[in-house]
């Protein structure tokens, strides 16, 4: 995947999209440094910031929140909400992740 492509599906995936601009920077910065941590390339970092994206944005914790109380995406990768623990975010259980095809192809294409 393009390195826009990959921004733009995780725009795309956003419950609030606000500060694009800022939204694109932070995206640059979490994948560098994820990649760097975890010693993957950039399209390793990528799938698996937007994995965790997705993961998030439709975990039901996250769709029972008021829109305006979902942090801006630039807020959430600054922040390095990729590393929390997801069960924080699944309180719904584990189907919310079922629902997702890019969460399912990463985990198919990245087993532990």
């Amino acid at each position: 995947m393009h390195r826009l492509e990959s921004f733009e599906e995780f725009w795309g995936n956003a419950r609030r999209k606000v500060m694009k601009k800022r939204a694109r920077k932070s995206w640059d910065v979490a994948v560098r440094d994820i990649a760097k941590r975890r010693g993957w390339s950039r399209a390793m970092a990528e799938a698996w910031l937007l994995y965790k994206w997705v993961m998030y944005n439709k975990s039901p914790k996250i769709m029972a929140t008021a829109l305006k109380f979902v942090p801006h995406p630039s807020s959430w990768l600054n922040g390095g909400g990729y590393d929390d623990d997801p069960k924080e975010w699944l309180d719904g259980g584990e189907q919310a992740g079922r629902q997702l095809s890019a969460a399912d192809k990463f985990r198919e294409e990245n087993p532990e």
